[in-house]
C-alpha cells in the first residue's frame, strides 16, 4: 500500500521544522566520515539503465509510473488526455558532488481537480535509480512549475527526512511505497515539475557497517521519543 510524506501546500510558507532537522547530527556525522574524496568525472546514473517517475492527483487519480531510460532523450507518456515529456540530466559539480535532475512536463494540468494534493516520487514501484558505486544523498528538492514559472520549491527533503537517506542511496524517493505528497496544488495548471537531487561518491570501503548505521538509527528514534514525551508533559 502506497504511503506518502506530506510536504507544507502550494501557498504554504516553506520552512518546515522537522524533528528530523534538530537530529541531523549523529547520524549524518557517521554516514558521512571519511566519504569526500577526489573530484570525478565518471557518471553517477547507469547509461541506458530504467527508473520510473511516479505521479498521481489525490482526487483526479490518474496514477502512473512513467519508466524512463538514462540516455539524456526526451520520451513521451500519455497519460489522461495529456501527453508528459519526461528527460534526465546529470551535472558533475566537482568535488565529488554531481546532481541529477528529472524534469516532467506535461501538456496540461497535472492534478486537474481544484485544491487536490499532488504526488510524486522516484521508483515508488521499485524501479529507482540504477547508480555506479555507492553515493550519499546530499540534497534533495521537489519543483512544481506553472507555464515554466516555478510556484513551489520543498524544503531539502534528504535533510528533512534523512532517517530515510542514510548511508548509501538506494536510488529511490523515497522508498518503494512511500511517495511525497504537496497540498493544495489541484486546479492551478500546475502543467510541469522537477526532482533535483545533489550526490557525493563515496570512496569505496567507507560505507558504514549495517549494525552501526542500526545504532545511530535507533539513537535518532530515541532522541525523537524523548522529545515527544517532554513535549507531552508540558
Amino acid at each position: 500500500m502506497r504511503s506518502l510524506l506530506c510536504l507544507p501546500g502550494l501557498k504554504a510558507e516553506v520552512s518546515r521544522a522537522n524533528l528530523m532537522n534538530m537530529t541531523r547530527w549523529a547520524a549524518t556525522a557517521l554516514a558521512l566520515a571519511g566519504w569526500l574524496g577526489a573530484a570525478q568525472a565518471a557518471p553517477i546514473l547507469a547509461s541506458g539503465s530504467n527508473y520510473s517517475v511516479y505521479v498521481k492527483g489525490a482526487n483526479s487519480g490518474n496514477e502512473q509510473h512513467l519508466t524512463n531510460t538514462v540516455d539524456g532523450a526526451t520520451e513521451f507518456f500519455s497519460r489522461a488526455g495529456e501527453t508528459l515529456l519526461v528527460n534526465e540530466t546529470e551535472t558533475d559539480l566537482g568535488g565529488s558532488l554531481h546532481r541529477i535532475f528529472v524534469n516532467v512536463n506535461a501538456t496540461g494540468d497535472l492534478f486537474p481537480t481544484l485544491g487536490e494534493t499532488g504526488d510524486a516520487g522516484i521508483g515508488i514501484d521499485g524501479d529507482g535509480f540504477d547508480l555506479l558505486g555507492n553515493v550519499f544523498l546530499e540534497d534533495a528538492f521537489i519543483h512544481y512549475y506553472i507555464n515554466g514559472t516555478e510556484v513551489f520549491t520543498s524544503a531539502d527533503l534528504a535533510d528533512t527526512y534523512r532517517a530515510l537517506f542514510l548511508g548509501a542511496w538506494n536510488g529511490r524517493f523515497a522508498d518503494t511505497g512511500l511517495a511525497f505528497s504537496v497540498d493544495g496544488l489541484g486546479g492551478a495548471n500546475v502543467d510541469s515539475f522537477g526532482l533535483e537531487f545533489v550526490v557525493s561518491q563515496i570512496p569505496n570501503g567507507t560505507v558504514p557497517e549495517p549494525g552501526s548505521l542500526a545504532l545511530a538509527g535507533a539513537a535518532l528514534l530515541a532522541m525523537v521519543a524523548a522529545r515527544r514525551r517532554r513535549n507531552g508533559r508540558n
